[in-house]
């Protein structure tokens, strides 16, 4: 019962990363509102776990459903901004500002909305409370499976993760950010065999599980993370550290 009485909002939550965040935060005690595009449930609804329909890349969308969580559960304590996208195409391609727009509009400007939604009742509790983004190694790193807007957006969460940390440490409220690398998720599966295979190959450890990640956030989202904030966390399975060379470090000695 690590986040027991504590409540969470999860974006991107139907499927993935974002459906795996919210078993195992049920499974540690908490209360979960579950956001999603496309609302699709694995998990049995009940008095302490609700999903509503939102897109993140829509102010009033964020707004309904926090005002919707506090209707529920009363307080929010935790915020997971994971929803996000990702297009292929280069800049040159003639598509590319469209797809630059739609990708920045949910992967950057959503968690900006969802935050700001959620930022007046955290800080007027003055509760511990634990904001969570989900950004990529792709922010940092060139692969097979990252497109510039994708990686942009997540560039910005970055910088966005680390400014908003020390204004908010007043009210007791921790801003921190995940880099993950490979993770097997639908994102995942939709590239190319080919192109999996090459990029599977970037992790000494081998390709993640959305459980990895999710471990990771009920940590952050604990009372035993409460002397971070403003950090930027890599769960990448030793991809960047190989840098780009995996088996060829595994092989070195």
């Amino acid at each position: 019962m690590r986040l027991g009485g504590k409540v969470a909002i999860v974006t991107g939550a139907a499927q993935g990363i974002g459906a795996s965040i919210t078993e195992k935060f049920i499974e540690e005690g908490a209360a979960v509102m579950m956001m999603d595009i496309k609302p699709k449930l694995k998990i049995s609804i009940s008095d302490t776990v609700s999903i509503i329909k939102g897109d993140v890349s829509k102010p009033e969308d964020c707004e309904r459903v926090v005002k919707d969580t506090l209707k529920k559960f009363g307080k929010v304590h935790i915020l997971i901004n994971n929803a996000a996208v990702s297009f292929p195409g280069a800049i040159h391609s003639e598509n590319s500002i469209e797809i630059w727009h739609k990708t920045l509009n949910t992967n950057l400007n959503g968690v900006f909305y969802m935050t700001k939604s959620v930022l007046k009742t955290m800080m007027k509790s003055n509760e511990s409370s634990s904001i969570i983004n989900l950004s990529s190694i792709g922010s940092q790193v060139v692969n097979p499976v990252i497109h510039p807007s994708y990686a942009a957006s997540k560039g910005g969460i970055i910088s966005l993760t680390k400014v908003m940390a020390p204004i908010y440490s007043k009210y007791n409220i921790r801003i921190n950010a995940i880099c993950p690398g490979g993770v097997k998720t639908p994102l995942w599966f939709s590239a190319p065999k080919d192109v999996l295979k090459r990029y599977e190959e970037l992790h000494p450890l081998g390709s993640g599980e959305p459980e990895d990640i999710a471990w990771l956030c009920v940590y952050l989202a604990s009372n035993e993370s409460k002397w971070i904030t403003g950090s930027i966390i890599t769960a990448d399975g030793g991809n960047l550290c190989a840098g780009g060379l995996a088996q060829e470090a595994k092989d070195a000695w």
